[in-house]
């Protein structure tokens, strides 16, 4: 069984620009907890997960919390800061592992307990073609063992 066997074909994107609220909203809205980015061309830029929007979150509480401080300095007193609208682009990993179509199931889970990953796009000429997601891969193993028990009854 190989990666496009199993991956989904449909797969749910996002531009850099998108906002980190937007982003939240796509995620809430299908159900699923990252998704690729890509260019105008379809090619994959890297991918955005809602794990990656609480880190920032946090590192924004922690600014937040520097920002009352000088705030509150005399010698900062004329200082403010423009918070610009945190961006896909702000959040996602770049240079996102991928792989071809033609990749065995096995050395896709392999790729994706090495580096610790829940979902793993598919490409074809660095364009996006589908994705694989943990989820994925536990049903292909499922389906195979299924396949065993019944070629051996």
């Amino acid at each position: 069984m190989k990666a496009k066997d199993i991956m989904r074909r449909n797969v749910v994107t996002v531009s850099p620009l998108v906002t980190a609220k937007e982003l939240s909203e796509l995620l809430t809205k299908h159900k699923i907890t990252g998704v690729p980015v890509v260019d105008s061309h379809g090619a994959l830029m890297g991918v955005v997960s809602q794990t990656d929007i609480v880190r920032k979150q946090a590192r924004s509480e922690k600014d937040d919390a520097l920002d009352f401080y000088r705030d509150v300095m005399p010698l900062f007193d004329s200082v403010s800061r423009v918070k610009d609208e945190v961006t896909v682009f702000d959040l996602m990993t770049p240079a996102v592992l991928s792989a071809d179509e033609e990749t065995p199931v096995g050395d896709l889970a392999r790729q994706m307990l090495a580096r610790r990953i829940h979902r793993l796009p598919i490409t074809r000429d660095k364009r996006l073609v589908g994705i694989v997601s943990t989820m994925d891969i536990l049903r292909a193993f499922v389906e195979m063992e299924d396949s065993k028990g019944e070629a051996a009854g």
